[in-house]
């Protein structure tokens, strides 16, 4: 103990008989500093629970926003993979039977029969016609795993 710890002590006096007290002396300096430390502990596990709950908030949005950050790298990947598909397709449109009359034949091949799309058209007199081309988003595999 150190020279200038203090030192408690609890003292009771107690009648055992009519012309007879006991005098008890009790030292509680280790009770009395451990009951001075019971804030300060509640402090800090206050000031840890505070800490875990701030960590908590900040990781949530932090895992919510890279979870959306790693679903829309995939569909950003899906995208530009149909994208490279419809502009193949096309450009096959425009160059298939170019200059031949067969162009409508042979996009019809490519469009329906090779990638499993649809070729559909409105015309209207005096105005022209209209194309709209539909190929599905996921691409048929062959069976040597590249897809046509």
């Amino acid at each position: 103990m150190s020279a200038t710890a203090s030192l408690h002590r609890e003292i009771r006096i107690v009648r055992s008989s009519e012309d007879e007290l006991v005098c008890i002396v009790r030292d509680v300096t280790e009770q009395r500093g451990l009951e001075d430390r019971l804030p300060q502990t509640q402090k800090l596990g206050a000031t840890s629970q505070l800490a875990a709950g701030v960590a908590h908030e900040i990781n949530t949005p932090m895992q919510s926003v890279g979870d959306n950050l790693h679903f829309a790298r995939s569909a950003i990947s899906d995208l530009l993979t149909l994208i490279a598909m419809l502009k193949s397709t096309v450009e096959e449109a425009i160059q298939v039977g170019k200059g031949t009359g067969q162009g409508l034949a042979m996009a019809y091949s490519c469009v329906v029969k090779r990638h499993k799309g649809s070729i559909d058209f409105e015309t209207e007199l005096g105005t022209g016609s209209s194309f709209v081309i539909r190929l599905p988003l996921e691409a048929e595999t062959h069976k040597s795993g590249a897809p046509f």
